[in-house]
């Protein structure tokens, strides 16, 4: 190895391995230049496009630490991209050493920027940005995959998707913007790649996700395809404006094994089948569970504007607001169902429901409200009732003794929670409040008493109705444990 200059941009540290595995070294490279240029030796340990220039790039940083994996040198890497915009220009296919095209991820790193809004890759509608590889080269144990501060637009990917980002191997993707990408399969700004990898996993947390396009025929996710994927969470997390023509406008999570997870997601203004026919305007998947969500102006020319389930499983939909969703043909918030606790799913229009719970469909509703749905608030198999629940035109048919029907609650209207925050224009810490005060709106819009006043009443619990303010009977805002259990429900 040669010797490394002085003030160089890159750092070797040494870190005890597991037990009995004997040194793991770990590289850490900082880029100091915004040009796309590949490493003159790879494997040296030296990021640096020509000897002794000491100029290091993002390509060549990716290159050196696949190479020094693949020499079983170095376990990870870590590297820092201060701000700039890092425009990818190598052209070139068929190649996966991150010589030309995608930046080829074959082995386990974190690529840190210096914030989403002033950390910039950009693939100028040439290839995608990042290829997560299914499986190590060299004989490094696995490929894991964080991505932070950072955004990925501009990438454009062929019909095996991933306009921004593909991963066949664990990825996590924080504080990122994922936006204006474009693939011709699955996935417009993150697609899942077919692999015989046990563990393709994606995590999504402090994020934005917007206007990507799956442009084919067919290709679902228009944000986010995890359809191959068997670990899915998205967490404090916008997705809007992405378009697909297949399914999932937003996101298609119908993953292979374990339940999706979505917490405090906003999935706003998605397009499923654009030009085609598509199911899930904002949510396209079969195991989901999603709490504390807005899921709103979506839309579908198949079933389901706002989510569409598919499977037997079925979802568990928990303090959620399914509100202002559109369908070309059933279910304008929500098509098959699941169990629903202290949600609301309103002003949704579809030909055939606003909610169409199809003839397999299990659904059970908690507390929750169905209300103000064009032309009815639900259609198809009967709906399955744990109590305190408001229809506001009884086609839902609720039959416990605390529900009610044929009254319309006077919620709030449906709101915009991330039109204003601008995200894209602010530094690191607004970026950080504006996501967090998205995610924590729900519960303003939810806190509305028997006087049309903003109170401490949950919206759940008391309504003003257009009837001579009747209210719902009192109870715990939180379910019986019986009734806990049952919403809890694992897939089969």
């Amino acid at each position: 190895m040669r010797r490394a200059h002085s003030g160089l941009s890159v750092v070797l540290a040494i870190a005890a391995s597991i037990a009995g595995a004997g040194v793991a070294r770990a590289a850490s490279f900082r880029v100091n230049s915004t040009a796309d240029a590949v490493d003159s030796h790879p494997g040296d340990g030296l990021c640096e496009i020509a000897s002794g220039t000491r100029v290091c790039t993002l390509r060549a940083a990716v290159q050196e630490a696949n190479a020094l994996a693949a020499a079983g040198r170095h376990e990870t890497t870590v590297i820092e991209l201060p701000a700039g915009t890092y425009a990818l220009s190598r052209v070139g296919a068929g190649e996966d050493a991150a010589a030309t095209g995608d930046l080829d991820l074959n082995t386990s790193l974190q690529i840190r920027g210096a914030g989403a809004a002033t950390t910039v890759i950009d693939g100028a509608g040439a290839d995608r940005i990042f290829d997560v590889a299914s499986a190590p080269t060299g004989p490094v144990a696995r490929v894991a995959v964080t991505l932070t501060q950072l955004t990925i637009r501009g990438g454009y990917a062929d019909v095996h998707g991933g306009g921004g980002v593909r991963f066949a191997s664990p990825l996590t993707l924080r504080d990122v913007i994922v936006r204006e990408n474009v693939s011709q399969g699955r996935g417009g700004g993150v697609g899942s790649a077919d692999s015989g990898h046990a563990e393709p996993r994606l995590r999504i947390a402090d994020s934005v996700v917007e206007d990507n396009v799956a442009l084919a025929s067919g290709a679902s996710g228009g944000g986010i395809d995890a359809t191959s994927a068997t670990h899915f969470s998205l967490e404090r997390t916008a997705v809007r404006r992405n378009r697909a023509r297949g399914h999932g406008g937003g996101v298609a999570a119908a993953l292979r094994s374990e339940r999706a997870r979505f917490e405090q997601a906003t999935i706003t203004d998605n397009t499923a089948g654009d030009g085609g026919l598509g199911r899930g305007g904002g949510l396209w998947t079969g195991c989901a569970a999603i709490e504390r969500s807005v899921i709103s102006g979506n839309h579908a020319s198949g079933n389901g504007g706002g989510i569409q389930l598919s499977g037997d499983c079925g979802a568990v939909i928990v303090d959620t607001a399914i509100r202002g969703n559109t369908s070309g043909t059933a279910g304008g918030g929500l098509g098959d169902g699941g169990e629903i606790a202290l949600s609301e799913v309103d002003r949704s229009a579809a030909p055939a429901g606003g909610d169409r719970f199809g003839p397999f469909s299990r659904t059970a509703v908690y507390h929750s409200v169905l209300s103000l749905n064009l032309p009815s608030d639900c259609a198809g198999r009967p709906v399955s009732s744990l109590g305190y629940n408001i229809d506001s035109d009884g086609s839902c048919a609720l039959a416990a003794a605390t529900d009610v029907a044929g009254l319309e609650p006077l919620l709030p209207p449906p709101v915009d929670h991330l039109a204003t925050a601008a995200l894209a224009d602010s530094d690191d810490e607004t970026e950080s409040s504006a996501l967090a005060a998205a995610a924590s709106s729900l519960a303003v819009l939810r806190t509305i008493d028997g006087d049309a006043r903003h109170g401490t009443a949950s919206a759940l619990r008391a309504f003003e109705v257009r009837t001579g303010n009747q209210k719902l009977p009192r109870e715990p805002k939180s379910p019986p444990r019986d009734k806990r259990e049952k919403l809890d429900a694992k897939c089969p």
